[in-house]
């Protein structure tokens, strides 16, 4: 037997908890809702269709979800934001990933596609798929000062968390490819990744083009810097040591093309 229902209107989600130690997903999160679902009585279960939403923090979120309650007692939850407020999508999170994320800054929206599966009833770290994607943004990460701007990217947050069965499958990475921008005026490309969110781990591969002419000098400089040079920066380490020290050191430069 089928029931079809329409649940609308305003919630208070006290916290959303996997397992208490990784802190509640949702904490204390207000939302607008409007939901249309399908029961399934014989099989203890639900549907929560595609044209569902929910306005968190004055955001939209596209939701799919299916709940079984029968003897499996799963949560699959989709959710689906194309144009998603980076900072605002992380506080949703539980305290781990936001503690992990927090040295990641991205000022424009960002599209955000989201799986969570997970038990019910039991203390268990949940699945987690996120993936992401962004363009003309600006970022900073980690403890830099450093300005990346019109920046595009893709990337994905993975977690298998129970059913890991090495470290970062269970506690997760975030990887960001194909990254594309300038820094400080100069054009650049990247890949990075933040493996094992347990103890997060950074690495940073990057070669960035830089124009002589565009280098800028402090004042009183009296001499023109010409030609062309590719800066390669190669970076392995505690994402909470990083800095604008730390990259400088690690960073290699060729003189592609010099000035006569």
């Amino acid at each position: 037997k089928l029931v079809n229902a329409n649940i609308t209107g305003n919630l208070k989600i006290e916290e959303l908890l996997f397992k208490p130690s990784k802190g509640p997903f949702l904490k204390n999160t207000e939302a607008i809702v409007y939901l249309n679902t399908t029961i399934y009585l014989t099989h203890k279960s639900f549907f929560v269709d595609e044209t569902s939403y929910a306005i968190i923090d004055e955001e939209k979120y596209s939701l799919v979800s299916f709940v079984q309650l029968n003897q499996e007692k799963k949560l699959t939850l989709k959710i689906n934001a194309p144009e998603a407020d980076f900072k605002k999508g992380v506080r949703l999170m539980n305290t781990k990933i936001r503690h992990d994320l927090a040295k990641i800054t991205v000022t424009n929206p960002v599209a955000i596609q989201a799986t969570i599966i997970a038990p019910i009833g039991k203390s268990a770290d949940p699945e987690l798929y996120v993936s992401m994607s962004g363009k003309n943004n600006n970022l900073t990460i980690g403890n830099t000062s450093i300005p990346y701007n019109k920046v595009s990217f893709t990337g994905y947050l993975r977690s298998m968390g129970d059913k890991g069965q090495t470290t970062d499958l269970t506690n997760g990475a975030v990887v960001f490819n194909d990254i594309k921008g300038f820094v400080y005026d100069h054009p650049f490309t990247a890949n990075v990744s933040i493996d094992d969110l347990k103890d997060p781990k950074i690495k940073i591969k990057a070669d960035i083009t830089i124009q002589g002419s565009k280098v800028k000098f402090k004042p009183g400089t009296d001499f023109i810097l010409d030609g062309l040079c590719l800066a390669n920066v190669d970076y392995a380490g505690d994402i909470a040591h990083l800095n604008n020290r730390s990259l400088a050191k690690l960073t290699s430069f060729k003189i592609i093309n010099p000035s006569d």
